[in-house]
């Protein structure tokens, strides 16, 4: 492969990890929001639980939505490190990678079994594979060459 298309990759790979990191410190930054905010959004995007008009009034949703948005706020800020020098942070982008197509599938297995609406589970099923898969394209193979082996 041309040092070109290698470069040209490495750029793409780079602009894919950044996105990645900026759609989940996003994901991050919604769960600040006032509970009556986060409400109305949800009202707007039809993403409140079957038959009810408001999130659920328990502490344990509040703290698994809490939660999550604390998973999302790390795995975008190690995404953004990993972004700056995927070569040098090769295996953080393997991990990436595995991990966007194991999230894919689970969303997709087990949401339907749940009495959430389908755009929750569906919206993370097709937002994990689009970025696995783009990963998955962009990962520069080279970047698995170790150093001394025979080419």
């Amino acid at each position: 492969m041309s040092e070109q298309r290698i470069e040209g990759r490495a750029h793409i790979l780079r602009v894919v990890l950044i996105l990645l990191a900026i759609i989940c410190l996003a994901r991050f930054a919604m769960v600040l929001l006032p509970v009556d905010v986060l409400t109305r959004l949800a009202a707007a995007f039809g993403l409140l639980p079957r038959g009810q008009q408001t999130p659920a009034d328990a502490p344990l949703f509040w703290y698994s939505l809490r939660i999550s948005a604390m998973l999302y706020l790390t795995v975008g800020l190690v995404i953004f490190v990993a972004a700056r020098d995927p070569v040098r942070h090769r295996d953080i982008v393997k991990i990436g990678i595995f991990s966007l197509g194991v999230s894919a599938a689970l969303s997709a297995g087990f949401g339907p079994l749940s009495a959430m609406p389908p755009l929750w589970y569906g919206g993370d099923a097709l937002f994990s594979l689009l970025f696995f898969a783009l990963l998955a394209v962009f990962y520069p193979r080279h970047m698995e060459e170790r150093p001394g082996a025979k080419a």
